[in-house]
């Protein structure tokens, strides 16, 4: 599988050796998978058009430092050819909230709509949300949401 890419299970038979599962990523449509463990064998059943040319773009995993020292991860989407001199417009996706994880799906629209005009977008992990387990989670509930932010 491609780097910054997201798994799931779809569904399974009564042979535990049967799966479907999906697979999505920020530049990739999803598309659905039939495995088969016994036989090794995997196929592509079915895969969602892609709304726009993602050849000219990367995403790289990253990290921001937050206010107490805490490495936040983010995903940055961007031109392949992008300068880092600050002058790329950004669009920032976060939420940080009720243990929901934001995991790798395909920018469809906001491919279209924005990434084909040349800029960057970002999704960042931010504590409270479930990408990272129950402590990342409880990091930023009731008086300490602040941490999602900071």
């Amino acid at each position: 599988m491609p780097e910054h890419t997201n798994v799931s299970l779809s569904a399974t038979y009564d042979e535990p050796d049967r799966v479907i599962f999906t697979v999505s990523s920020y530049l990739r449509p999803t598309s659905v998978w039939y495995f088969d463990a016994g036989s090794k064998r995997m196929e592509e059943l079915k895969k969602t058009p892609s709304a726009f040319d993602a050849s000219n773009h990367v995403v790289e995993q990253l990290e921001a430092t937050s206010r107490d020292g805490t490495s936040i991860p983010y995903f940055l989407v961007r031109p392949k050819n992008a300068r880092f001199d600050g002058t790329i417009p950004m669009l920032l996706h976060r939420y940080g909230g009720f243990h929901v994880p934001l995991l790798p799906s395909h920018l469809g629209l906001e491919g279209r709509l924005w990434l084909e005009q040349g800029n960057a977008y970002v999704v960042a992990n931010l504590r409270g949300g479930g990408e990272f387990g129950p402590q990342w989670h409880q990091a930023a509930q009731a008086a300490t949401k602040q941490m999602s932010w900071d």
